[in-house]
């Protein structure tokens, strides 16, 4: 009987191992199918966000772009305001009787000059530090500028000191944007 009951109970062991075996080797299986398929939707998940992020970065991009475009632009009309509309003063001098005219030609500097600050400090983050501090430095000579230019008394020598005083920091500030202009685009600028 000892020996019956040793059968069985090998029986039932060898049965038992059998099931937990196949148990066993199902629940791998399981596994490893859920951990594939968990690992595709995080593959599929990390995919959209860096395509979300690389969008994103490309629209940040356009727009930084675009806005050292539009500075450009601007300070090119600021410039171009300032020389259209005060040159022939230098070359004749400003007389008071002329003051009509001359409010005449400061309204169209002033209102291409408030464009171009409104426009740049807008959106002066866009800016790297040291850009956006000349062009605020060439902003400041700009309203020392104007000063000037509508001081009664000051004279035709001091006038045209702080027009070429802001023509000294626009010009280089023109090859500024254009370098971080070109830097965006990963184009190198090759000054000497």
């Amino acid at each position: 009987m000892k020996a019956g009951v040793d059968t069985a109970l090998e029986s039932h062991k060898a049965q038992l191992k059998a099931s937990v075996d196949t148990a066993l080797e199902t629940y791998k299986a399981r596994l490893q199918v859920e951990n594939a398929s968990a690992t595709e939707r995080l593959k599929a998940d990390l995919q959209i966000a860096f395509s979300e992020h690389q969008i994103r970065y490309s629209r940040l991009h356009e727009k930084v772009a675009e806005t050292v475009a539009e500075t450009y632009h601007r300070l090119y009309n600021l410039v171009a305001a300032v020389e259209v509309h005060l040159t022939g003063w230098y070359g004749s001098g400003f007389k008071l009787s002329e003051r009509a005219q001359w409010e005449e030609h400061w309204k169209a500097i002033s209102h291409v000059m408030k464009e171009f600050t409104g426009y740049f400090h807008s959106r002066r983050l866009y800016f790297p530090k040291e850009l956006a501090n000349q062009i605020e430095e060439c902003e400041n000579t700009l309203i020392g500028f104007t000063q000037h230019c509508n001081d009664p008394h000051a004279n035709q020598s001091s006038r045209e000191k702080a027009y070429s005083q802001f023509l000294a920091e626009a010009n280089p500030l023109f090859l500024s944007l254009e370098d971080e202009f070109r830097s965006l685009l990963g184009v190198r600028s090759h000054r000497v």
